[in-house]
């Protein structure tokens, strides 16, 4: 199954991970049937290493980590 375009890409650079499903915990090595999809091992939305965890860790305070910066409402994209 492609990943979906809300679907975190990932950051090889930086050691994270995509998501590859809509799952808090990926498992197994397939993403499942159309009625009962999930992510594969490894890329669940909170599986270790993954931009997602990354992503929801800095959302809870620790804005300096997400990856790829944060901004202001309204200020664009941080130039990295």
């Amino acid at each position: 199954m492609p990943p979906h375009s809300d679907e975190m890409q990932g950051d090889p650079a930086n050691g994270l991970a995509p998501t590859d499903g809509h799952s808090t915990l990926g498992y197994g090595t397939d993403n499942g049937a159309i009625f009962s999809p999930h992510a594969t091992a490894g890329h669940g939305y909170l599986n270790k290493d993954t931009e997602a965890i990354r992503n929801t860790a800095a959302a809870l305070g620790h804005d300096h980590n997400i990856n790829g910066g944060a901004t202001a409402p309204g200020e664009g994209a941080k130039r990295r």
